[in-house]
């Protein structure tokens, strides 16, 4: 039984929406329950602004490479890029199962845990979203608003999520909050990205991309975004190793203002979700 042409593009607006949702939970994972995982693992409370710092620094350094892994073939191989579709199946899959041994480490290995496979699994998961962020834009095309959208919307739900998961584990006297908190945020985030890779492999698997400009000729035009993109991820990161980690304030302020990020970085990116709806967004042409 085929989908018809309308059921099609609703199936590939949901797979893009729900890609983009669990795209961003690694790295909000990493600076929303830093306080909670270095409880979990038993380290001092002196040490959250470390820890905090090496995975994101980890998590900054394995997204380049898995970043640069993909852009290599894509950019030199015309039929690498026109399977793309496949590639991007099997890295939505994978991301999947990231989450999954995530969730197993930290569930696993007692009162102390296993840090250090814990540091390996982002460091493989990070490796795995570097990847979507080449070949699942590359596919999703037209949907792109769906993909955006979501992603400032996830940040809003995990921080709901946790502020309502506190409340009511305090309310309810629930011991080793910390552990229960993650291990329940965790069980969401795989659930939610088993049903995203299934949705994805209906809509786009099996979908050959036209092959577009070869190699580097199209360089010219995307100087301008690159040089944007590199500035950006710039000035966050000259702020976020530094705010994030607590180096210069205490847990409570730090906290505050880690969720305040990411509330407010929502803003920009739902702005341009409901301008696209209307077709006033990037994705039409403006005219004066």
């Amino acid at each position: 039984m085929t989908m018809s042409n309308t059921e099609n593009e609703d199936a590939k607006k949901a797979a893009a929406f729900l890609a983009g949702f669990t795209s961003s939970q690694l790295f909000i994972l990493m600076v929303s329950s830093g306080s909670y995982a270095v409880d979990r693992f038993m380290l001092p409370r002196s040490c959250i602004g470390l820890y905090i710092n090496r995975t994101i620094i980890a998590f900054r350094l394995s997204t380049f490479i898995g970043s640069l892994l993909l852009n290599i073939p894509v950019l030199s191989i015309e039929e690498f890029k026109k399977r793309l579709d496949i590639v991007s199946t099997v890295s939505i899959w994978l991301y999947c199962l990231s989450f999954l041994a995530l969730l197993l480490i930290y569930y696993n290995g007692g009162k102390k845990g296993h840090i250090m496979y814990y540091y390996c699994a982002i460091i493989f998961a990070s490796i795995v979203y570097g990847s979507n962020n080449v070949c699942l834009p590359a596919v999703i095309g037209k949907d792109m608003p769906f993909y955006v959208g979501s992603i400032q919307l996830s940040a809003v739900m995990v921080s709901a999520y946790q502020f309502l998961f506190t409340k009511i584990a305090k309310a309810w006297m629930v011991t080793n909050i910390p552990y229960k908190l993650i291990v329940g945020q965790l069980s969401l985030v795989v659930f939610v990205s088993g049903i995203s890779a299934i949705l994805w492999s209906v809509a786009y698997a099996g979908k050959e991309l036209n092959g577009g400009s070869s190699s580097f000729s199209g360089i010219s035009k995307a100087i301008s975004p690159i040089m944007l993109t590199t500035l950006g991820f710039g000035m966050q990161n000259l702020f976020y190793p530094a705010i994030a980690p607590y180096k210069f304030i205490g847990m409570g302020p730090g906290s505050k203002i880690s969720m305040a990020v990411l509330f407010t970085s929502t803003i920009p990116g739902m702005t341009i979700f409901a301008m696209s709806q209307y077709s006033k967004g990037p994705n039409s042409q403006w005219k004066g």
